[in-house]
């Protein structure tokens, strides 16, 4: 496809004029998760579609999330390693990113053990990125910033990964996310601004699923954290209950190439569906690698240089109502008919409109947000 293009080498630098802008997806949606096969079919097409990092951090994974106090068995420690050696091999970062659950007032003598064990194991996976989130939990305890820097600053000691991440509690200004997980306390920003200035932060910008980023929005929430922000762009995600009925497969929203100037990077969270988020991603892509200032009305040219033929056009027929209206908008005979006419394609990504269609991407309720 035209986007093609010698991938970039991960960035070392952080700087927001650093030519080897930090872009890619993580994998950290609720609900089905992407297959290990998935996963690494992904490393060779970010490479080609310009991209530099990867991370997992799927929240159906208990030993990163749930369950993070129990040590990764053989079998999983090492299926993550492949991936990353799959990863490397392409010119790809891999990160992981850990989920520190339950933890709002500090760790327990049994949590640091705990904790130890878990970044020993991570250490052996010579990790690009290791990314600390503290997403979608209760936040609305007394000090809450400094028992995460504390946490942060614990891991970051004692991690070997080359770069770090933070999402915070509060990831965003949007109002849903003191109505699901309590009230901000006051000043969490600010004291997260003392974190060390080589770390970076995760935002998802003005809404927890935003259309856009403002340079002025952008510039406002660089001052207030101390440093240009690393983007959890929550698109073409569709995992909460509103979105699970839905495909994103037309277009980016109002994403263009000048939030490049504002930020560390964008990490685009994709579908449940990792063949057709190819689509959203590769768009992105040619946005940046080409500077596009307006962004493209749709994701027509990705889908027919991605999908088979006979595929392209039924996904270009139907991208529009599968975004819009989703599964809600259609009949029962409607349903049907779109399932022979994806059934007839035998291909891979057109059976993943076939489960959708028929209802195999459940809702996880763990997913709080809106």
């Amino acid at each position: 496809m035209s986007t093609h293009a010698t991938p970039a080498p991960f960035p070392a630098s952080r700087s927001v004029d650093d030519p080897c802008f930090c872009f890619g997806v993580i994998e950290g949606f609720f609900g089905r998760a992407w297959s290990w096969i998935a996963r690494e079919q992904w490393a060779q097409f970010l490479a080609k579609i310009g991209g530099n990092l990867y991370v997992y951090a799927p929240k159906s994974d208990g030993a990163l999330r749930r369950h993070w106090r129990v040590p990764f068995d053989s079998q999983h420690l090492a299926a993550l390693d492949h991936c990353r050696q799959v990863y490397q091999q392409a010119g790809v970062g891999f990160g992981v990113g850990l989920t520190l659950l339950d933890v709002q007032q500090g760790l327990t003598p049994a949590d640091l053990e705990a904790l130890r064990v878990k970044i020993y194991q991570l250490n052996q996976l010579n990790l690009d990125l290791l990314a600390i989130l503290f997403d979608d939990m209760r936040g609305d305890f007394p000090g809450l910033a400094a028992t995460q820097l504390d946490l942060v600053n614990r891991v970051v000691h004692s991690s070997h990964a080359k770069r770090f991440a933070v999402c915070p509690t509060y990831y965003s200004e949007d109002p849903a996310l003191e109505r699901v997980f309590g009230q901000r306390p006051s000043g969490y920003w600010e004291t997260l601004r003392s974190l060390d200035p080589d770390i970076d932060l995760f935002w998802t910008g003005p809404q927890v699923c935003s259309q856009s980023y403002s340079p002025a929005h952008l510039a406002e929430v660089n001052h207030r954290l101390g440093r240009p922000v690393l983007l959890w762009d929550n698109y073409p995600v569709n995992d909460a209950q509103r979105l699970v009925t839905r495909l994103f497969l037309n277009g980016i929203g109002q994403r263009e190439a000048r939030l490049r100037s504002g930020c560390r990077g964008q990490l685009m969270n994709p579908m449940n569906q990792p063949l057709l988020s190819r689509i959203a991603i590769a768009t992105m892509a040619r946005v940046h690698q080409h500077g596009i200032q307006t962004p493209p009305p749709n994701s027509h040219a990705e889908i027919q240089a991605i999908a088979a033929p006979q595929l392209a056009k039924l996904l270009i027929r139907d991208a529009k109502q599968f975004a819009e209206s989703g599964l809600e908008g259609l009949s029962e005979s409607e349903r049907q008919s779109l399932i022979q006419d994806y059934s007839n394609c035998q291909d891979p990504m057109a059976q993943e409109v076939v489960d959708w269609l028929q209802g195999k991407y459940a809702f996880d309720p763990a997913c709080l947000t809106e």
